[in-house]
């Protein structure tokens, strides 16, 4: 505002005045009032340089927003990213490069904390002929399913293979609870499977009678032994699943290994 008795122009002509600017220098140096003429210059001198340190700070505000604004878009990306590389497409669960990924943290956690720790891996009977019999499209259904099944908290079904899943189970269940957990996985399958088949229509150059009703499932299981890697580990839970398609398909096979280091096996489901 202008001072009282002078105008805008003239205040500005003194403003402009190099005795006057100086004065107002050294006022501002010196943080000391003046005559009347230099303060209104020196309100309008600071107000401008509040108005501009103003607009830089909110500057500032608005490029760290921006900035961790791109770093939550940047965050949720990568996760999701993650998240698509460790997830099966198909079935939604969890695939073969989350499974390998987790048995190595979880067996170097057994390992420190001293527990636990078995694998068990399961495999869909004649899938191929459930295929053959309904199509493909029935068949990724049956696939499907394995995510309907129960499953122990915090350790999900992994899809490791075509037709093959497998899962990581911490801790010191009993046989006979690990047997009944399988068992509830089987029956569960095993049902579900059979209302998909039986709503789906089997191909024309099929013979009905080799058209599969339902599908089954086949375990392999065996407990970690600490010292051994992670692949010795499978290939026990595999040799356990093998066992038990010889012996008839639709049930589990344990592989224990005697203090001889010879694999014994038993039937548990």
């Amino acid at each position: 505002m202008s001072e009282p008795g002078k105008t805008e122009t003239q205040e500005l002509k003194i403003s402009k005045n190099p005795v006057i600017q100086k004065r107002v220098e050294e006022v501002e140096k010196n943080y000391i009032d003046d005559t009347p003429e230099i303060k209104p210059i020196i309100a309008r001198k600071n107000a401008r340089k509040d108005v501009a340190h103003e607009l830089k700070i909110n500057k500032i505000r608005d490029e760290i927003a921006d900035e961790k604004d791109k770093r939550k878009v940047a965050e949720k990306n990568e996760a999701e990213a993650k998240s698509i590389a460790m997830t099966d497409t198909l079935t939604e669960l969890p695939n073969r490069r989350w499974f390998f990924t987790q048995l190595e943290q979880r067996i170097a956690d057994a390992v420190r904390h001293d527990r636990s720790l078995w694998v068990t891996t399961m495999d869909i009977d004649l899938f191929k002929l459930v295929n053959d019999s309904y199509g493909h499209a029935v068949g990724d259904e049956i696939l499907k399913l394995m995510k309907q099944v129960p499953a122990r908290k915090d350790e999900p079904i992994a899809r490791t293979g075509g037709e093959e899943f497998s899962q990581i189970i911490d801790g010191d269940p009993t046989i006979e609870g690990l047997a009944k957990f399988l068992g509830q996985i089987s029956k569960v399958f095993t049902k579900y499977s059979h209302d998909v088949l039986a709503s789906s229509t089997i191909l024309a150059d099929v013979d009905p009678s080799i058209a599969p009703k339902r599908a089954t499932l086949s375990f392999g299981l065996t407990k970690f032994i600490p010292g051994e890697s992670a692949d010795n580990l499978l290939r026990r839970a595999d040799t356990a699943l093998y066992r038990a398609k010889e012996e008839g398909r639709d049930n589990g096979v344990l592989a224990e290994v005697d203090s001889k280091g010879q694999i014994i096996f038993s039937k548990v489901t």
